[in-house]
């Protein structure tokens, strides 16, 4: 095994003397953010994290998540701020809804769920459908997100784009 590539939980900060980290974050230590959905992780997240970002979840999912996350915070004595949580969304815009979900196949590819799984926890379509998607997490609690292009890369910047037209407008308070 390769010993720079391996993960030890039970290393600790104090095993290691004269480490820094260049440049230092002026306003105190960084946070650090855990994704994942799993009982095991969510617990991490009370114990350890400072916020949690899930991806491939429903609303449903999510809002039940956040209540257990609650749960295990309080038995962790460490209250969970829920707007310290998060959802990462694959996200693909199109005026054509067909052409959305043909664009994002690719990227759905060895998932390890049924398609239309997946696309219950992505929000693709038409810019009303994607802010729709978007507004079913508002309304479960979330309050933050990432918006990940699932296209080719040349279309990036386009997606971008259409976000900033045709979604973002939607949740300007």
């Amino acid at each position: 095994m390769d010993p720079y590539c391996r993960f030890d939980s039970t290393i600790t900060l104090s095993d290691f003397e004269d480490v820094t980290i260049e440049p230092k974050p002026l306003k105190g230590s960084l946070d650090i953010w855990i994704g994942g959905k799993s009982e095991a992780i969510l617990k991490r997240v009370a114990r350890l994290g400072d916020g949690w970002f899930p991806a491939l979840t429903t609303p449903e999912e999510f809002k039940a998540d956040m209540a257990k996350l609650t749960v295990y915070g309080e038995e962790y004595g460490r209250p969970i701020n829920p707007r310290e949580a998060g959802v990462l969304l694959l996200t693909h815009v199109s005026q054509d809804r067909a052409a959305a979900y043909k664009t994002i196949e690719p990227f759905l590819q060895g998932l390890p769920l049924p398609p239309q799984a997946i696309a219950a926890r992505c929000a693709v379509g038409t810019p009303e459908e994607c802010v729709g998607k978007i507004q079913s997490f508002v309304k479960a609690g979330c309050v933050k997100f990432v918006l990940r292009p699932a296209c080719p890369p040349a279309e990036i910047i386009s997606q971008i784009e259409l976000y900033g037209k045709e979604i973002l407008p939607h949740f300007r308070a």
